[in-house]
C-alpha cells in the first residue's frame, strides 16, 4: 500500500481461490496501537489484521444490483464495497467517494434534499474529537483506535482548528519513516499528509455545497466550524450516505 500510495486493497485467500476481505489504513492504525512497531509488520499475517477496524467488512454487491444497495451498506460506516460478477469474481471496488462524485455530476435524484442545510439535516451533530497540535502522532492514532474513528481535528491551545489528522496520513509511510510517529501532530501532518489544505463548512451550508466541496476537493470529511473557527462538528462521507439514503427512501415512498 505504501509503494502504491493507496489506502486499501482486497485480500486473496489461496485456499478458497477467492477474495475474502479488505485491508486498509484503519486496520494498520488498530494494529499499530496494539503492539510494538518492531515486530508488527514482519510477524502478522494479513488475515489477522484484515478488518480490525470494522470499516471495510467484506460486503460484496453484484454488477446488476442498484446503487441504492451500496449506499445502504455505506451508511453502516463501511467505506468500500467490492463489486462481483455472476461467478462471484471481483471486478471492481466502489467507495463512498465514488458515490459522492457521481451524485455531484447527476444530482437530480435527490434535488429536494440538496437545498437543506447541514443543521436542518442534523449532520455532524456530535462534538468532534480533537488532539492538541503539540501532542504526539502516536497519541493521536491511539485515540482514533480507541474511539473507532478515522480522523481527529487538530486544535491550538485556544481551541481553534489548526489541521486534520486521519488514517489516510499513513499513506506512503514505510519502516524508515516510523520515527515521524514521535513528532508533534502538526509537524507530522505538514510533512506527511497529502492534504495540504483544511476543508471546513458552516452549519448553514447546504448539503449540495458540502457534496460539491467533498467531490471537487477529493476529501473524506469537512470540519464544521463556528464564527471563531472552532470545530463544532464533522460531516463525513458516511453522513452524506445517510442523507442520500433518507432522501432516496423518502422519494421511493412517495412513488408508491
Amino acid at each position: 500500500m505504501a509503494s502504491r500510495r493507496i489506502l486499501s486493497m482486497p485480500v486473496w485467500n489461496r485456499e478458497d481461490e477467492k477474495f475474502t476481505g479488505m485491508i486498509d489504513m484503519e486496520d494498520m492504525v488498530h494494529l499499530a496501537t496494539k503492539q510494538d512497531f518492531d515486530d508488527i509488520f514482519s510477524s502478522k499475517p494479513v488475515g489477522d489484521v484484515m478488518n480490525m477496524s470494522q470499516s471495510d467488512v467484506y460486503y460484496p454487491v453484484c454488477l446488476d444490483e442498484s446503487l441504492y444497495n451500496a449506499v445502504e451498506i455505506f451508511t453502516r460506516g463501511i467505506h468500500r464495497v467490492p463489486v462481483v460478477n455472476d461467478k462471484g469474481q471481483l471486478v471492481n471496488i466502489i467507495s463512498q467517494s465514488t458515490v459522492v462524485e457521481l451524485l455531484h455530476r447527476k444530482a437530480d435524484g435527490v434535488a429536494t434534499y440538496l437545498d437543506s442545510t447541514i443543521e436542518e439535516l442534523r449532520l455532524g451533530n456530535e462534538e468532534p474529537l480533537t488532539v492538541n497540535a503539540r501532542d504526539s502522532v502516536s497519541t493521536a492514532f491511539t485515540k482514533m483506535a480507541e474511539s473507532s474513528i478515522n480522523a481527529l481535528a487538530i486544535v491550538q491551545d485556544d481551541s481553534t482548528l489548526a489541521g486534520n489528522i486521519s488514517c489516510a496520513d499513513l499513506r506512503g509511510l514505510t519502516l524508515e519513516h516510523f520515527a515521524r510517529l514521535q513528532s508533534s501532530v502538526l509537524d507530522f501532518v505538514k510533512e506527511q499528509s497529502h492534504q495540504k489544505q483544511l476543508y471546513t463548512c458552516a452549519k448553514n451550508n447546504t448539503l449540495w455545497e458540502a457534496i460539491t466541496e467533498l467531490a471537487v476537493s477529493h476529501v473524506h470529511r469537512l470540519w464544521i466550524v463556528d464564527e471563531a473557527n472552532k470545530p463544532i462538528g464533522l460531516v463525513s462521507l458516511t453522513d452524506i450516505m445517510k442523507a442520500i439514503l433518507r432522501s432516496l427512501s423518502h422519494r421511493h415512498q412517495h412513488h408508491h
